[in-house]
């Protein structure tokens, strides 16, 4: 069974339109059950991800996100997952980060414009 763009553009529209939706980074990546490890640290917050326009079954981010500086040594951050929440909510998609970084106490994590896109095919 395969989605038109049609479908896959009415889709994302409805999740880009369902409310704030948040960017948090993991270092274990939940799977399509949950779970997963986010980074915890006084420091870490998810950010605000904000989304471009649906074309061709796709969305990406135009925002630029900045964590803040870690307090702490946050691991090997490999993927992400968003969230319907800055805290709690519910996970509703997660992927992988294709260069994995290991965010040591004093570094910074930033996800440029278009370093997340969300894919229906």
């Amino acid at each position: 069974m395969n989605v038109t763009f049609a479908g896959a553009t009415l889709m994302l529209g409805a999740l880009k339109s369902s409310g704030p939706l948040y960017l948090g980074l993991y270092t274990a990546i939940p799977d399509k059950t949950g779970g997963g490890q986010e980074v915890v640290s006084p420091s870490y917050a998810r950010q605000l991800i904000e989304f471009g326009p649906v074309a061709g079954g796709s969305m990406s981010n135009g925002n630029l996100l900045q964590y803040a500086q870690a307090t702490t040594d946050w691991g090997k951050v490999t993927g992400w997952a968003i969230s319907s929440a800055q805290t709690g909510g519910t996970v509703l998609w997660s992927g992988n980060f294709i260069d994995p970084a290991t965010i040591n106490r004093g570094s910074y994590f930033f996800v440029d414009p278009n370093g997340i896109t969300l894919t229906v095919d």
